[in-house]
């Protein structure tokens, strides 16, 4: 299921640089030719709505969970939830080697599929700056034509991507909160685990 959700970040990026580069074109093309990559354009970007009405659950449940447990991992890993007392020292050793490889898998896969959906994010923008650039006088050959531009600018300026049930939007930003938030969360485990291990010295 992971493989076929990044599958489905993936390709909508790849159709979009590949219309992007006849975008890139645009000024060239015939009046029905812009028409159909318009349309084109449209089709994918209601592919992508589709795959996150599909996906947009699983993303969710899987952000939440990647963030506490990526939490848990990073606060065994820094010690405060593996106690001498409690574990040889060869077990203790086991548990941080298998804590940092899974920690290592999560961080990778979550890294990936923030960049992944990004693609969709910068794609969408080339072809905005495209239109753009291409702004000059030969662009305006009629009013048609015109109408028809300014149409394919604003379904460009519609949001689209991969949310978590529209909580959140995949990307660059989602990654740096996500990380924010999970930084967030250690400052206060460790907090609590050193005001725990003062009480418990307090009592002895």
């Amino acid at each position: 299921m992971r493989t076929t959700i990044g599958h489905h970040r993936l390709l909508p990026a790849t159709y979009q640089e590949q219309l992007r580069r006849k975008i890139e074109r645009w000024a060239l093309l015939e009046l029905e030719a812009k028409e159909s990559l318009r349309l084109t354009y449209w089709k994918v970007q209601a592919l992508i709505s589709e795959a996150d009405d599909i996906f947009s659950p699983i993303i969710l449940i899987g952000s939440l969970s990647i963030v506490a447990h990526l939490t848990l991992q990073i606060n065994i890993l820094t010690g405060s939830r593996v106690e001498s007392t409690l574990f040889l020292e060869q077990d203790k050793r086991h548990v941080l080697t298998a804590t940092a490889i899974t920690t290592v898998y999560q961080i990778v896969r979550f890294v990936a599929s923030s960049l992944f959906a990004e693609m969709i994010h910068r794609e969408k923008f080339k072809s905005q700056r495209s239109l753009y650039e291409q702004s000059g006088k030969v662009f305006w050959v009629n009013d048609l034509e015109l109408l028809m531009t300014k149409r394919f600018v604003h379904q460009l300026t519609l949001p689209s991507g991969f949310t978590g049930c529209g909580f959140f939007t995949l990307g660059k930003s989602y990654l740096i909160a996500m990380c924010g938030t999970i930084l967030t969360y250690e400052i206060v485990l460790m907090d609590m685990a050193k005001t725990e291990y003062r009480a418990s010295l307090d009592a002895q």
